[in-house]
């Protein structure tokens, strides 16, 4: 799940190469979504390889969160500007989806 976030945020930027010099503050929050899409893909792989540790359970939940707020908070941006299509709400569905897998998978 979050690899395929990454990858279409990663896919985006590289496809908008104008959009640095166009929008640096669009660029800048695209490239946080794409940090914090590979910090969960790094955390989620640690996790599934078996380490057992408080701080990397503890992360993966409100990193989720912010994915899956900022996820809808562009869906709606683009729905209210009519812009988008389908990509933003896929967007929104992943960091949903990704949200629920970890609120799942916690350890208290």
């Amino acid at each position: 799940m979050s690899v395929l976030g990454a990858l279409d945020i990663g896919q985006f930027l590289a496809s908008n190469a104008s959009m640095f010099r166009v929008s640096p503050g669009r660029t800048a929050g695209s490239a946080l979504g794409l940090v914090l899409w590979l910090t969960l893909v790094g955390l989620s792989g640690a996790a599934a390889s078996g380490q057992r540790s408080s701080p990397l359970y503890r992360s993966i939940l409100p990193i989720s969160g912010l994915l899956a707020v900022g996820s809808l908070g562009l869906v709606a941006v683009h729905a209210a500007a009519r812009v988008g299509g389908l990509r933003p709400a896929l967007g929104g569905v992943l960091g949903l989806a990704a949200l629920g897998l970890a609120y799942l998978a916690r350890h208290d």
